[in-house]
């Protein structure tokens, strides 16, 4: 007789949960897709169970196949580097009839018999375990052959099935490569879920009709993963990670790099860069020559986050003694929203280095020619040169001040931002120098020899894509 406490195990046993490990809830959410549902509460008994089918099925097509360079086979030879050596890739499969290889998958890819729980607890979910597992379902996990902290017989983690499953329903949520592959994860529940069945989409090719993944440029990775970003429609909640792994069982010096973005950047890219004009403008800001800018945007974005703003402000000083274009317009509003959203600063001493950038810009457009901003912008590259333009010229406002002016050309406030060692000095530097452009430009200043001035500027040898170590001050700041 059936009692309602076994009814209740059995039940739990098709419901996910989800737990604390990233790689779980990437799948949980491969595997609500699978089922056709938005969320995991919403999949019945019945959907889980299809989707657990589904991804059975498409195992036993993948081991029927000959060989992983046979056509199709680009599932076979994926599976690799999530299940290294189950039933469905096992070098001996092809010594096997075709059953006994149908068998053997759906026996894998099917719940343990209830006598045979280990009678312990799920380590993710706490639920009942229905067996121990290790690297052949669980990517990352200790392969039970290298096992030495483990008694004998003991194989690996203590799992319930929905868990094992979520794993199983990993890839479908992953870039897929054939090697390393890729995860996008987040705590934001909504976006995850979103980032994931799109995934789960693009990857149904790969997987049910096994065609192969093109060949992908450089930070492939980094790039569908900004993709992914840029096209979820509402406000990112929470920080994002991006996965980079392989279970291959050749060892390998760097199984798994985990590249993390926090939640003001991911929200600045996602509505500021979903703007297609916008976009076009940060990817020329770093196009060099023969790389387009989108991979090393993606590069910067995960990698090295405080880059950006010196990539987007070293392509407009390269252009500072000519009109600026709308490209270079629309850079410098993005670089100040970067400061505030991003980076945090102040809007108060924001709006103080645009107050100051007006009276620079009174300064240097005095001139008819392009001389007085040629040696700001020259200045500009030291801070201990910076500081002493700053103060000459501060002293010549003082002694003479322009005409419909009022107060000090530089207050003791916008000193103390440009050239706090303990600040952020060196980027309110590079907000002045494109304020100052911005106000030039606003006003309508021409000088005759601009051209000529900003070839030379070019023409320096001055490193556009970033600030050198000398450049972030060397001890001036």
């Amino acid at each position: 007789m059936t009692t309602p406490v076994d009814v209740d195990v059995t039940a739990a046993q098709a419901r996910i949960v989800l737990t604390a490990h990233p790689l779980q809830r990437v799948g949980a959410f491969a595997l609500t897709a699978i089922a056709g549902c938005s969320e995991p509460g919403q999949m019945t008994a019945d959907g889980f169970a299809t989707a657990v089918r589904r991804m059975a099925e498409d195992a036993v097509r993948a081991a029927l196949l000959p060989s992983t360079t046979a056509e199709g086979a680009f599932w076979l030879k994926a599976s690799g580097s999530f299940f290294p050596n189950s039933k469905m890739n096992h070098p001996s499969r092809v010594r096997r009839s075709r059953q006994e290889n149908i068998d053997l998958v759906l026996a894998w890819r099917t719940m343990p018999a209830r006598e045979c729980w280990p009678g312990r607890c799920c380590v993710l979910c706490g639920r009942d375990a229905v067996g121990y597992f290790a690297k052949v379902d669980v990517p990352l996990a200790e392969s039970e052959q290298t096992r030495n902290s483990t008694p004998r017989g003991h194989a690996g983690l203590a799992l319930c099935w929905p868990c094992v499953c979520c794993f199983h329903a990993l890839p479908y949520g992953c870039r897929l490569t054939g090697g390393q592959s890729s995860a996008v994860h987040s705590w934001d529940d909504r976006f995850l879920g979103r980032v994931t069945a799109r995934q789960v989409g693009t990857n149904h090719r790969h997987i049910t009709l096994g065609q192969p993944v093109g060949k992908s440029g450089g930070y492939a990775a980094e790039v569908e993963a900004l993709d992914r970003l840029r096209g979820y429609e509402d406000d990112v909640l929470e920080d994002i990670e991006l996965f980079v792994f392989t279970n291959y069982n050749v060892p390998s010096p760097n199984p798994l790099q985990v590249h993390g973005m926090e939640q003001p950047l991911a929200e600045w890219l996602r509505r500021r860069l979903g703007r297609a004009a916008d976009l076009h403008a940060v990817e020329a800001a770093y196009s060099r020559p023969g790389i387009p800018g989108r991979p090393l945007l993606a590069r910067d974005a995960f990698r090295d986050p405080t880059r950006i703003l010196q990539v987007l402000t070293a392509f407009i000083r390269e252009r500072p003694m000519a009109a600026l274009d709308e490209r270079c317009r629309r850079l410098i509003g993005l670089c100040f929203s970067f400061a505030s959203e991003v980076m945090g600063m102040n809007d108060e001493d924001v709006e103080s280095i645009r107050r100051l950038a007006r009276n620079v810009a009174t300064v240097v457009g005095a001139e008819p020619t392009a001389s007085a901003l040629k040696k700001y912008q020259v200045a500009h590259r030291r801070s201990a040169d910076l500081r002493g333009w700053l103060e000459r010229e501060a002293v010549a406002w003082a002694l003479k001040p322009p005409a419909d002016t009022s107060g000090p050309m530089v207050g003791t406030a916008q000193f103390r931002l440009l050239f706090d060692r303990d600040g952020q000095g060196w980027d309110y530097q590079r907000l002045l120098l494109i304020a100052v452009l911005e106000e030039l430009d606003g006003r309508g200043w021409r000088p005759a020899d601009g051209a000529t001035a900003a070839r030379e500027i070019r023409d320096s040898g001055e490193p556009m894509a970033a600030d050198s170590n000398e450049n972030e001050g060397g001890g001036d700041n």
